[in-house]
């Protein structure tokens, strides 16, 4: 019995070996090339994302201390700080980081105090608080803007940057939103971006005399807003097999 199962072993093992033989086909068959190897050569191709992104650009601002109704497309606002949402639409094939470079308030009216914190009740001076906000759609496809927090990884503080000056940092942060791809047969994937923010609506100065005086908003107290959106494409994630 011990004898006929040895026979089997050895059997299955010929097998084995006979099948690899068989299988290869060795173009290094001497002690000579095998010293010597085999020089392989491939060519790389890329397999690169259609990147298709759709940006406004232009994004108007309206100061409105006292929160009266202001009309915009049919649209009534009355924020301190209106600006109509503008979107942002994704038909690449990959989804996208939406990055925001090079944010700042360029001009201001002299006498326009550009506050990088939030307003509060003691700020009496005429004070502008702005802040940038990127959101993008929920399931049923709307949009929500929230009020300023500084731990939103959506929104970004605008700085007051003159053209001239290079020492002041400018606003910049990465992946405020993460847009996917478009989807097969589907519509592209969409975002919206809004400058928010408040003003002191009575602000006061000090006069020559040092006397507190009133200090309103006038017609001709201007802003003017700029900055860049950038994308990175992001890697596929794959689904996990079975």
């Amino acid at each position: 019995m011990r004898k006929k199962l040895a026979a089997m072993v050895l059997a299955a093992t010929m097998a084995v070996g006979a099948s690899l033989t068989v299988c290869a086909a060795p173009n290094i068959d001497s002690m000579g090339s095998a010293g010597e190897g085999q020089e392989i050569t491939g060519d790389a191709d890329m397999n690169l994302p259609t990147i298709a992104v759709t940006v406004p650009t232009t994004a108007n601002i309206v100061i409105n201390p006292f929160q009266m109704e202001y009309e915009v497309d049919s649209v009534k606002h009355t924020d301190q700080i209106i600006c109509v949402p503008q979107e942002i639409l994704n038909e690449s094939n990959v989804a996208i980081a939406v990055n925001v470079s090079e944010l700042r308030v360029s001009e201001a009216s002299d006498g326009i105090t550009v506050s990088t914190a939030a307003l509060s009740s003691k700020t009496t001076t005429k004070s502008a608080f702005l802040y940038l906000q990127v959101v993008g759609a929920k399931e049923d496809g709307t949009f929500e803007f929230l009020p300023y927090d500084s731990k939103s990884a959506s929104q970004l503080v605008i700085p007051y940057v003159k053209d001239d000056d290079t020492k002041t940092k400018k606003g910049a942060k990465d992946a405020l939103v993460i847009l996917g791809a478009k989807p097969d047969g589907g519509d592209g994937t969409k975002a919206q971006f809004a400058i928010n923010g408040s003003v002191v609506a009575n602000p006061t100065k000090v006069d020559e005399n040092k006397n507190v005086v009133s200090d309103p908003w006038v017609d001709t107290d201007t802003l003017k807003v700029v900055f860049k959106f950038t994308f990175t494409p992001q890697i596929v994630e794959q689904n996990a097999g079975a």
